[in-house]
């Protein structure tokens, strides 16, 4: 009976490259398709967009984004003072702390 043998060891892994490596690796015909086709399908992109904005078109933003301190100040002087100060502030103790001497 012939001996056995062990397999073969395995073909060396090519080396890692990069993702630029790579693409500069393409023919050059190839690498203008390629960016042709991203530009295409952003410009698709943008174009559904638009349509779709004009068939549903946005709804107006209710929210405040900004309050100016004159806002907030007019909105003090409109409130009558008992609103201000509706709930005292705490006082010391009420948080364990010894109050100063």
């Amino acid at each position: 009976m012939p001996p056995k043998r062990s397999p073969p060891p395995p073909p060396p892994s090519p080396p890692r490259r990069t993702l630029w490596a790579m693409y500069k690796g393409i023919e050059p015909r190839y690498r203008i398709l390629l960016g042709m086709g991203f530009m295409g399908f952003s410009m698709l992109g943008l174009w559904v967009s638009d349509q779709l904005e004009e068939a549903f078109p946005p709804q107006a933003d209710t929210r405040v984004t900004h309050i100016s301190h004159q806002d907030v100040a007019a909105a003090k002087r409109a409130q009558p003072p008992s609103a201000l100060s509706a709930s005292p502030a705490p006082s010391a103790t009420a948080a364990g702390q010894r109050p100063r001497e």
